[in-house]
C-alpha cells in the first residue's frame, strides 16, 4: 500500500506516534479529490515544463522522461541563468520545472527523486500565485544542479505570492477504536520507512532542521515557509519581489545573520525565536562601481562575516562569507578592487546572469520578514528594513492613507480617510481568483469609532456575483489585526436566497503601501 495513503485511513491504533511517522508521507487532505497530475511541456519563458494536479502512482517515471526530453540549446531568450549555466555548461540552460500541486503520492515524490538526483538536472519553480504541498514540496526540494563530477548546487526559486508548505498531520485518537491489529502494525512499519526515505535523501537538498520543523506542526496543517529566515537557512531562492537597488549600514547586520542560516541550518530554531528588533535609523552606504566591503568580527562564538557589494548596470550584487578563517576580518572600505561574479563570461554581460544566484539580495532584509510584504513592494528600494515587517509600530498604520494586510493568502489593501475605510483586494489568492475576483475589488466599507466598526461588506459567488451584507467589525492587537463579523445570505443553485451563514474574517497588517 502506498505510505501517502494513509492520511485517509479513519482509525489507526497509536494514532499520535503512527502519525507523526506518517507525516512526510501523508498525501494532502482536502474536502475533495483534487485532479490527476498533467505534464505540459509547452514552454514558457519561466517554465520548460508545469506539473499541476495530484501525483499519483507512475507519474514519476513520466515527469523524468519529460525532463530528459527538454532541449537545453532551445530555451527561451532572455531567461538569467545562475553562473554555473553560464560557465560550466556553456550558456545552456537546465530545465525549468514549475509546480502547482496539491500533493499526493509520497512514494512516487521519492521515486522521482532517487531517479532525478545527480543525474538530472532541473531547477524547480513556483510561480506567482502557484500552491505546492506536501510530495509537491518535497519535488521542490529536489531542484539541483549537478555537474557529474560529485558537485551540486541548489536550483529552487519561488515568487514572493507563491505558497510552498509541508504537510505533517496525526489521527486523532479518538478515531481509532476497534481497528485491526494487523493494519496497525503494517501502518507504523510503513509510517517508519516514509520517514526513513526521506532521511536517506541528499542532506543538501532535505535539511533535517527542515524536516524537524515540519515533523512538529499539529493535525491537519501545513509546516508554510514565508519568511526570509526559512528561505535563507534552507537555501530556496526568491523572485517577484523588489529587488533593493539601495542598501544601509544596519542591512549588513540582516545579511550576515541570514548568511549564517544558510551556513548551518541548525541554527534555524535559535535565530527565528529572536524577537524583531523596532525600527532603526541607518546610515546609507554609497554604492556605485567600485567594491564595497564591510565585515563583522566573530564575537562569542558566532561567526565572522564579511559583506562585499557592488552595483552592476544599476543591479546589485552581493557576496557574505561566514565559513573562510578571515571572515568578518576585512577593512571596511567603499572603493575596493574586484568584482562579485568570478566568471570571464558573466562579467562580459552581467544582465545574463540571475544576480540573486549570489548572495540573495532578500538577504538585506530581517530573517523575520513576511514574504508578502516584499512582494507588496515591488520596485521599492532598500531604504525599508524593519518597518516592512508585521513588527512595525502601530503608530505607523492608522496615520497612513494605505496599508497592506493579509486576508487568508490574498494581500489586502486598505486605504483610510477619517473614520472612513474601504478593503480592496490587491492581490487575491488564487481560490478567488477562480471565483472571479480581481484587483481593486471591494470586500467591505466600513465606518471606525474608537475600535469598532460598523461595515457593509460582501460574498462572492462563482455564478451569483457579489452580495452584500451588513457585518460588525473591530480593531485588536494596537490597529494590526481587524476582525469582521455577520451573516451572509445563502443562496440556492438559481441564486435566490435560502437562509444566512456565519461570517468571521480575520485581517492582519503587513506593512504600508507605497
Amino acid at each position: 500500500m502506498d505510505a501517502s495513503r494513509f492520511g485517509r485511513m479513519t482509525s489507526l491504533a497509536n494514532a499520535r506516534l503512527a502519525g507523526l511517522l506518517l507525516a512526510c508521507s501523508l498525501a494532502l487532505v482536502t474536502g475533495m479529490r483534487a485532479e490527476a497530475a498533467t505534464i505540459d511541456d509547452r514552454r514558457t519563458a519561466a517554465c520548460d515544463l508545469h506539473l499541476s494536479g495530484e501525483i499519483e502512482p507512475g507519474d514519476a517515471s513520466k515527469l523524468v522522461a519529460a525532463l530528459q526530453a527538454v532541449d537545453w540549446n532551445a530555451a527561451p531568450a532572455g531567461r538569467p541563468r545562475i553562473e554555473t549555466e553560464i560557465s560550466y555548461f556553456g550558456g545552456k540552460d537546465i530545465p525549468r520545472l514549475c509546480l502547482d500541486s496539491p500533493g499526493g503520492s509520497f512514494s512516487e515524490a521519492i521515486a522521482f527523486l532517487t531517479q532525478t538526483l545527480r543525474t538530472v538536472s532541473y531547477a524547480s519553480v513556483l510561480e506567482p500565485l502557484a500552491e505546492c504541498y506536501s510530495a509537491c514540496a518535497l519535488i521542490f526540494l529536489g531542484g539541483h544542479l549537478h555537474s557529474g563530477d560529485g558537485y551540486i548546487e541548489h536550483y529552487r526559486r519561488l515568487d514572493a505570492s507563491a505558497k510552498l508548505g509541508f504537510h505533517a498531520p496525526y489521527v486523532a485518537p479518538t478515531t481509532t477504536q476497534n481497528v485491526d491489529p494487523a493494519l496497525v502494525g503494517r501502518s507504523y512499519r510503513e509510517g517508519v520507512q516514509a520517514v526513513a526515505d526521506l532521511l536517506d535523501r541528499e542532506p543538501l537538498l532535505f535539511p533535517r532542521s527542515l524536516l524537524a520543523e515540519f515533523l512538529r506542526v499539529g493535525p491537519d496543517e501545513f509546516y508554510t515557509i514565508d519568511r526570509v529566515g526559512q528561505l535563507a537557512a534552507w537555501n530556496i531562492g526568491l523572485t517577484g519581489y523588489g529587488r533593493p537597488t539601495a542598501m544601509t549600514e544596519k542591512q549588513i547586520e540582516h545579511v550576515c545573520s541570514n548568511q549564517r542560516l544558510r551556513d548551518d541550518s541548525q541554527l534555524y530554531a535559535r535565530y527565528m525565536s529572536f524577537e524583531a528588533e523596532p525600527e532603526q535609523t541607518s546610515d546609507p552606504i554609497p554604492l556605485g562601481d567600485r567594491l564595497i566591503v564591510r565585515g563583522e568580527e566573530a564575537i562569542e562564538g558566532v561567526a565572522g562575516c564579511t559583506v562585499e557589494a557592488k552595483l552592476y548596470g544599476g543591479t546589485l550584487f552581493l557576496r557574505a562569507d561566514t565559513t573562510s578563517v578571515d571572515a568578518g576580518d576585512a577593512e571596511s572600505r567603499n572603493d575596493a578592487v574586484g568584482d562579485i561574479p568570478t566568471s570571464d563570461a558573466v562579467l562580459a554581460d552581467t544582465n545574463a546572469v540571475d544576480p540573486d544566484g549570489y548572495t540573495p539580495a532578500y538577504f538585506l532584509f530581517d530573517p523575520q520578514t513576511k514574504l508578502r510584504t516584499l512582494k507588496a513592494h515591488g520596485g521599492a528600494s532598500s531604504q525599508a528594513t524593519t518597518a516592512d515587517r508585521p513588527s512595525a509600530p502601530s503608530s505607523a498604520v492608522m496615520p497612513a492613507q494605505a496599508t497592506l494586510w493579509d486576508h487568508n493568502g490574498s494581500t489586502m489593501l486598505l486605504r483610510t480617510e477619517a473614520a472612513k475605510l474601504s478593503m480592496d483586494y490587491e492581490m487575491p489568492r488564487k481560490g478567488m481568483q477562480q471565483v472571479g475576483v480581481r484587483k481593486g475589488d471591494n470586500l467591505f466599507t466600513c465606518t471606525r469609532e474608537g475600535n469598532k466598526l460598523s461595515c457593509m461588506t460582501r460574498i462572492f459567488h462563482p455564478r451569483c456575483g457579489t452580495h452584500d451584507f451588513a457585518a460588525e467589525g473591530s480593531f485588536s492587537d494596537n490597529d494590526k489585526t481587524i476582525r469582521i463579523r455577520g451573516d451572509a445570505p445563502r443562496l440556492d443553485d438559481n441564486c435566490r436566497e435560502r437562509g444566512r451563514k456565519s461570517q468571521d474574517w480575520t485581517f492582519t497588517y503587513l506593512a504600508p503601501a507605497l
